[in-house]
C-alpha cells in the first residue's frame, strides 16, 4: 500500500469518528430534552396540586363569607338591653383587660353583646351565649375539664364561667371566632 493509500484510509475513519461524536451529542441532547419534560410533568402536577388547595380555600372563604353576612344581617336586627350589654363589657374588660377594646367589638358582632343570645347554624349546630361558643365535642370537653361537673349550656351563657373559657380560647386563637377576619 503506498502512502497516499495509507493517508485516504486514515482519513476517511477520522470522518467516521466526528459522525459518531456528532450523533452522541445528538442522543445526549436529546435525552436531555426528554429530562426537561419529565420536569415539566412534575411542575404541572405540583400547580395543579396548589390549584386545587386554593380552590378549597376560596371554597372556605365563601362560606365564611355567607356566616359573616347572616351574622351581621341578625346583629342588626337583634336588640340587646344596655343593662346586658354593661354587664357583658364589665366580664370583657376583666378577662381581656388591654384587648378588651378589640374583644368587645368581635363579640359585638358575634352576638350583639347577650349572654343570651343562641344562633343556629346551617349544620344544625350551635353557638351559644356571649362568647358563641360553638357547641362541639371539643368545646364540651374543655369545658368539661374547666369546669366538672358544670353542664355546657350553663358554661356557655354564664358571664363568669364563659368568659374565662373565651380568654383561654382567645388565647391560642382568636381566629376561632368569624368575626374576628372581619375587624
Amino acid at each position: 500500500m503506498t502512502n497516499l493509500a495509507k493517508r485516504r484510509r486514515g482519513f476517511r475513519n477520522w470522518r467516521s469518528v466526528v459522525v459518531m461524536t456528532i450523533l452522541l451529542t445528538a442522543i445526549a441532547f436529546m435525552g436531555h430534552g426528554y429530562a426537561i419534560a419529565g420536569d415539566l410533568k412534575e411542575d404541572m402536577k405540583h400547580l395543579k396540586s396548589n390549584f386545587l388547595v386554593k380552590a378549597q380555600e376560596v371554597d372556605t372563604l365563601k362560606g365564611d363569607n355567607e356566616t359573616l353576612k347572616d351574622k351581621l344581617a341578625r346583629s342588626a336586627t337583634y336588640q340587646t338591653p344596655e343593662s346586658v350589654k354593661s354587664v357583658s363589657r364589665y366580664y370583657i374588660n376583666k378577662y381581656f383587660s388591654g384587648q378588651a377594646p378589640r374583644v368587645t367589638t368581635v363579640m359585638t358582632c358575634e352576638s350583639g353583646l347577650d349572654n343570651r343570645r343562641d344562633h343556629t347554624n346551617k349544620d344544625g349546630s350551635i353557638d351559644g351565649g356571649l362568647y358563641q361558643i360553638h357547641d362541639e365535642p371539643a368545646h364540651r370537653k374543655n369545658i368539661a375539664r374547666m369546669f366538672p361537673g358544670v353542664p355546657f349550656e350553663v358554661v356557655v351563657h354564664d358571664f363568669d364561667m364563659s368568659s374565662k373559657y373565651a380568654k383561654w380560647l382567645w388565647d391560642r386563637s382568636p381566629r376561632n371566632w368569624v368575626c374576628d377576619q372581619l375587624i
